[in-house]
């Protein structure tokens, strides 16, 4: 297929779906043009890698000032924040320009930052594919009421009910959506009840994958006693669920396991989280921005996502299962992997549950190898980028044919 691809923010490795996507198409063989925007010398960098797969790139610099410009524009507008966060003018003339121009079979656009541009391909073409990836005000939803962080519930309640109606315009207007998991599929359907029916037959899951190469064991022994968090921890819900485990989940734990140590690993961690790690002293190590996650997956007797509240698939929790890292989990964090409860992973809820199950995981050198296995073994067997790509290719040619019947 010949595949016009926009991504409202450059597609990196942390931007995993994305990026995914591209590089499964390309290995397929099929032609690509990426439309995308870049923000400093490292994206470019990433964009420069994703030539290397033979795809063509067409982007623009969106500068600080052109994104705090469509912020404030949009405050007074019912138009969401996120809408307008990432409109660059001249990536949208490059745009309108090759769809109007070259015979692309498919438009495929990512995530509600991209909606304008989702709306200015749909004017021209039928065959437009929206990536929702998770649905925006139920996250916003949650946000308000269990956010730790302030700020996230004071731009979540500004934004929830206008984000609300923009997604459910959307979801009608486009002729293709597709979501992460099948609980934001639900959360879309019920933005809009008198047409639940005719939206929920163009509303698809295509499930995020983990590239089981990168993401591989090299050897090293899992360490003892040592907890490993994982994420971009400026984000409102991993703050969120790192408080929760230094607060309430680690006082129970170190009760009856002294020795244990927590690894907090991500980029952009708030003082409050650094003050806990400096107060704790060696129990808690807070790193920061890493270059490679995989060594401190490797480290860990068990990776835990303790999410207070999420959206869409947890990929912390897929890479530490591909790194045969045991996982313990809520139930929201691992609905989306199909995941068998207590066979391939554990499941947890509250602060006494997680610390139960944390201890009791310590001390199980079998237990922990029964499950690094079996996770090992779903990642593999079912969650594929190429079963996730199979998927979006079949939702593309029904997007051509659709468009060429209109």
């Amino acid at each position: 297929m010949n595949i016009a691809f926009l991504a409202p923010y450059a597609p990196t490795r942390l931007r995993t779906r994305a990026f995914h996507f591209l590089k499964t198409l390309a290995e397929q063989g099929h032609q690509i043009a990426l439309f995308t925007v870049w923000s400093d010398q490292t994206e470019r960098a990433c964009l420069a890698q994703i030539e290397q797969f033979g795809i063509r790139v067409i982007a623009a610099p969106l500068t600080r000032q052109r994104a705090l410009w469509n912020s404030l524009r949009a405050l007074p507008t019912t138009i969401p924040l996120q809408a307008c966060y990432s409109w660059e003018p001249k990536l949208a003339r490059l745009w309108s320009d090759a769809l109007a121009r070259e015979k692309f079979d498919v438009a495929h656009i990512e995530h509600l930052r991209g909606a304008r541009y989702a709306r200015a391909a749909h004017a021209q073409t039928r065959a437009v594919v929206w990536d929702s990836v998770d649905c925006i005000s139920k996250l916003f939803e949650q946000t308000r009421a269990k956010s730790a962080n302030r700020w996230s519930r004071f731009i979540s309640d500004l934004e929830y009910p206008r984000t609300r109606a923009y997604e459910a315009a959307l979801a009608r207007e486009m002729p293709h959506t597709i979501v992460v998991a099948d609980a934001e599929r639900d959360a879309l359907l019920a933005l809009n009840p008198a047409a639940e029916k005719s939206i929920a037959q163009r509303t698809h899951v295509v499930p995020n994958g983990i590239d089981t190469k990168f993401f591989a064991r090299r050897g090293a022994a899992h360490e003892p006693a040592t907890i490993v968090f994982s994420g971009k921890m400026s984000y409102h819900a991993n703050l969120t669920a790192a408080l929760f485990l230094l607060d309430e989940i680690m006082p129970l734990v170190w009760r009856r396991a002294p020795q244990a140590q927590v690894l907090i690993v991500g980029a952009n961690p708030p003082a409050k989280l650094r003050a806990r790690a400096e107060a704790a002293q060696a129990k808690i190590i807070v790193t920061g921005s890493v270059a490679d996650i995989r060594p401190f997956l490797e480290r860990a007797t068990v990776a835990i996502a303790p999410m207070v509240y999420a959206a869409g698939m947890q990929n912390k929790v897929l890479e530490a299962m591909a790194m045969e890292t045991p996982v313990i989990a809520t139930p929201d964090a691992i609905a989306p992997i199909g995941a068998r409860a207590g066979q391939d992973i554990i499941i947890a809820n509250g602060a006494a549950e997680f610390a139960n199950r944390i201890v009791e995981i310590l001390d199980a050198p079998a237990r922990q190898r029964m499950l690094a296995a079996n996770g090992r073994a779903l990642v593999e067997t079912q969650l594929s980028w190429r079963a996730s790509v199979d998927k979006l290719l079949d939702i593309y040619a029904r997007a051509r044919k659709n468009a060429r019947a209109a």
